[in-house]
């Protein structure tokens, strides 16, 4: 399997930017416009944490 370019030249810094921040599900319309149909659809099945994380290693050992 070949890696596709991005298909975004900005794309997200963090998971968290993928992931609506209140309700939790993942963002798909951001999703899809930073990766291919193929790779959203893997997205979608991953699951998601009800409970919001830390983004920073500082964060989580604070």
């Amino acid at each position: 399997m070949t890696p596709l370019c991005p298909r975004s030249n900005d794309p997200p810094m963090f998971v968290s930017d993928l992931i609506h921040a209140t309700t939790r599900p993942w963002n798909m319309e951001v999703v899809r416009e930073h990766v291919y149909e193929m790779d959203a659809e893997a997205v979608a099945n991953i699951p998601i944490s009800h409970v919001a994380q830390p983004e920073r290693m500082e964060e989580a050992l604070s």
